[in-house]
């Protein structure tokens, strides 16, 4: 039996409480990474998307793993075209709330 299977799982309802507590949080995260790369910032937005993809990839949230990898990529790359536009992704999937 797992976490995402059985929901009087203790484990479950937990990982879904952080879930959503992080899901509150993440416009505000993502807002920060927006405004890291506005002030061409490229290292702070990679490290601040490392974070993000770590802790978004535990608690599964849709979509959040492959776009802070390419947003990192491309700061790493310092390939701020690119990595404004994943940020710009990030801030509308933030959005969204899913």
């Amino acid at each position: 039996m797992t976490a995402d299977t059985d929901e009087s799982n203790p484990l479950a309802a937990l990982l879904e409480q952080l879930r959503a507590k992080f899901l509150a949080r993440f416009p505000g995260l993502a807002a920060d990474i927006a405004r890291a790369l506005a002030e061409s910032d490229l290292a702070g937005a990679a490290r601040m998307a490392h974070t993000l993809r770590g802790t978004g990839g535990t608690l599964r949230v849709a979509g959040l793993v492959e776009l802070t990898l390419a947003l990192e990529a491309a700061c790493e790359a310092g390939d701020a075209t690119a990595a404004t536009e994943a940020g710009d992704e990030l801030v509308a999937l933030a959005a969204r709330g899913d």
